[in-house]
């Protein structure tokens, strides 16, 4: 089963969904972070919080 059918039928539960919708606010921020790290490393910037702190080798 794919997690969309699985999330699909999970919501149709309204207690799930209730818990679901209440924690939408939690998931935008999560994925704008999550956006914000993708982009940043694939620009080669270094990111606070990163153990390793490495910038990528540019291309010659």
């Amino acid at each position: 089963m794919k997690f969309d059918d699985f999330l699909a039928e999970q919501l149709k539960k309204p207690e799930f969904k209730k818990e679901w919708d209440a924690l939408e606010p939690q998931r935008i921020r999560e994925q704008k972070r999550i956006d914000t790290k993708i982009a940043r490393e694939a620009a080669g910037k270094r990111i606070p919080g990163n153990k390793a702190n490495v910038r990528a080798k540019p291309s010659l």
